[in-house]
């Protein structure tokens, strides 16, 4: 396939373009990632390389619509900041040549949510949001399809069970709202160091909140002589804990 244009072939009277052979490669073991939740994820860079790879300067990549809502919230000290929500509509086109050799365009779009959750920096969170649509449009254009197979899978971690319930409690509140919450399998380093770091920052009475809220059977506020003996007793202790539990802590504890 020549770079600049896809070639569309007709099939039983429909055209049909077959995925490039670059976008349905899987990315490199030394290009991934992972974020707190224990999922995997390649660098946007690397999305927009495949896609420059295979069409050139032949496609059209734009934020279509994009929408801003502030609100104040308190953190953790308790003072009002200003959280900024960023809805952004992502439009990704590319040049299609069909069978008679002319050119037909083809798009895909997404739109993303993203907050700032007043910590974040803006323009970040921004950014962040417009990554995540554009890596959208190029799943839907077939790239990247093996880590959103390793997504569903938890990378082995697997969910609970097959009517989706999780063996642990999550409340009401929060049911539904995160595709994490219900992840059963073992937290890794990353996640409880985040936890447990979030924890030992956050005072007893917040600690207790946690654990009544989550049902929680560890100790979350263990003696310590000072913060680093708190943390490292608290990650002991949450160590027990499945994914989702971890993942509702770290939740809990980032919007306070």
């Amino acid at each position: 396939m020549s770079t600049g244009t896809l070639k569309a072939k007709t099939v039983n009277g429909v055209l049909k373009v077959d995925i490039p052979s670059k976008w349905e490669e899987a990315f490199d073991d030394s290009l991934l990632e992972e974020n707190y939740a224990g999922f995997t994820y390649v660098n946007v860079n690397e999305y927009r390389k495949r896609l420059f790879e295979v069409t050139g300067i032949m496609f059209n990549l734009m934020i279509k619509d994009k929408e801003i809502f502030k609100q104040k919230k308190k953190d953790k000290q308790g003072d009002l900041v200003d959280v900024l929500t960023f809805m952004v509509h992502v439009h990704l086109g590319v040049w299609v040549e069909i069978p008679d050799g002319s050119l037909r365009y083809v798009y895909k779009e997404h739109l993303s949510v993203n907050s700032s959750d007043g910590k974040k920096d803006d323009d970040y969170t921004l950014a962040a949001a417009v990554s995540d649509a554009f890596k959208r449009c190029m799943l839907y254009f077939g790239n990247g399809t093996d880590l959103y197979e390793k997504e569903l899978q938890n990378n082995g971690s697997g969910r609970s069970n097959g009517n989706g319930k999780a063996p642990f409690h999550i409340p009401d509140d929060m049911k539904g709202k995160s595709k994490f919450y219900s992840f059963t399998g073992k937290p890794k380093e990353k996640q409880l160091n985040w936890a447990s770091d979030l924890l030992a920052k956050s005072k007893s009475d917040v600690r207790k909140q946690v654990a009544e809220k989550l049902k929680l059977d560890v100790e979350l506020n263990p003696e310590a002589s000072d913060q680093n003996e708190l943390k490292d007793k608290i990650k002991e202790y949450i160590s027990k804990l499945q994914l989702g539990q971890i993942s509702m802590i770290i939740d809990l504890l980032n919007k306070r």
